[in-house]
């Protein structure tokens, strides 16, 4: 137990089979690696923890178990790697638990399995933040079981290394951050990711969703502030539980938009573009320049529960019709760019002060067979 103003520093590797525990501003360097073994115990509650990797041993012939707790203080994972084959934090096996209420984990290397490693299937997670900087010499990999509170990426220097999803959605229960500087990249390799939070992708960084579903399932107020760049933009886009979405750009969404029932998105005067079909159970809210604009090229439909709201709504669509596939309702305009919009047999509600134009701007109403 390091405690108090203790500090202890190992020039060999650590293994642990009882129990390391640290708090208030206790201090130890665990040298080249932390190595929990069968049912070693890992707590910290305070003080700062430093180590070039951290992982569970496959000495003994029986499937590590221990568990990782952690409630304060600071662990930073400094690499290089003193072991090939696991991540530099790695936590890898199933029968191991994970908990993670606050303090921060900082991990600045990577080697070829990755940065971050969790297959837990016991985990309680209520705070903290992981901490990821994207190295010079390899692409940070994170795959974990487990769901991250808070996930801060930032970039050591500027290579063509990545922060990559491996082969699980990523979930982050609070707010998700690419920090300016050196123009990180998080590529979800066509993983889901879902926030419950804000996703603050900065001014200078770059998110590669590739054909996965970005879902915002938050219990309230949450922000997309869409300041760097999106690779292709976003596939699908969805906002769920009780979400209430902002967004700070305009947004691409190349695939599908779905808003769940209880659910908005605001646009902050912004334009959402969508290729693909929109199934709108919640509301969407629009101030004065924004809207949702259906762009197309092949045919779409809003489809969704009967009781989706819209503010305003832009068909700009070259080619392709623009169809109903449930009852819906508009409270600001309707802008007949180009395109036809076919209602079906469903209701398309309009307010009292609601108008439809012929064009992006303005009040014009010149329509045809086309138009």
């Amino acid at each position: 137990w390091v405690s108090s103003n203790a500090s202890i520093t190992f020039q060999h590797p650590v293994v642990v089979y009882g129990k390391l525990h640290i708090s208030d501003n206790g201090f130890m360097d665990g040298g080249p690696v932390i190595v929990t073994r069968e049912s070693g115990e890992i707590e910290i509650e305070g003080g700062t923890l430093l180590v070039k990797q951290f992982r569970p041993s496959t000495v003994t012939a029986s499937t590590p178990r221990g568990s990782f707790t952690m409630t304060n203080g600071i662990m930073n994972v400094t690499g290089p790697q003193h072991a090939g084959g696991f991540a530099m934090f790695d936590w890898s096996y199933a029968n191991t638990s994970f908990k993670m209420s606050g303090g921060t984990i900082n991990i600045n290397d990577a080697n070829g399995t990755g940065s971050l490693l969790i297959n837990s299937v016991n985990y309680d997670i209520t705070g903290g933040n992981i901490n990821i900087n994207i190295p010079t010499t390899n692409n940070a990999v994170i795959q974990s079981t487990v769901p991250i509170w808070n996930l801060n990426i930032s970039k050591a220097a500027a290579t063509a290394n990545r922060a990559i999803i491996a082969g699980l959605p990523l979930q982050v229960l609070n707010n998700l951050t690419i920090q300016t500087g050196n123009n990180p990249t998080l590529d979800a390799n066509g993983n889901n990711v879902f926030v419950g939070g804000n996703f603050n992708l900065q001014t200078g960084t770059t998110y590669t969703p590739g054909t996965n579903t970005t879902t915002f399932n938050g219990n309230g107020g949450q922000t997309f502030d869409n300041a760097g760049s999106i690779t292709g933009g976003l596939y699908r886009l969805e906002v769920s539980n009780s979400g209430n979405l902002t967004i700070s750009n305009d947004l691409a969404v190349t695939n599908n938009l779905t808003i769940n029932q209880g659910c908005f998105i605001n646009d902050n005067g912004k334009i959402i573009r969508v290729s693909g079909n929109i199934y709108n159970s919640g509301t969407a809210v629009s101030k004065a320049g924004g809207g949702i604009e259906t762009n197309g090229t092949v045919n779409q439909e809003i489809g969704g529960s009967g009781s989706g709201v819209f503010g305003n709504l832009y068909v700009n669509k070259t080619t392709g019709t623009l169809s109903l596939a449930a009852n819906q309702s508009v409270l600001g305009n309707i802008r007949l760019v180009n395109g036809n919009l076919d209602i079906k047999t469903y209701n398309l509600r309009l307010s009292e002060t609601s108008g439809i134009y012929d064009a992006i701007t303005g009040t014009g109403i010149n329509f045809s067979g086309s138009k």
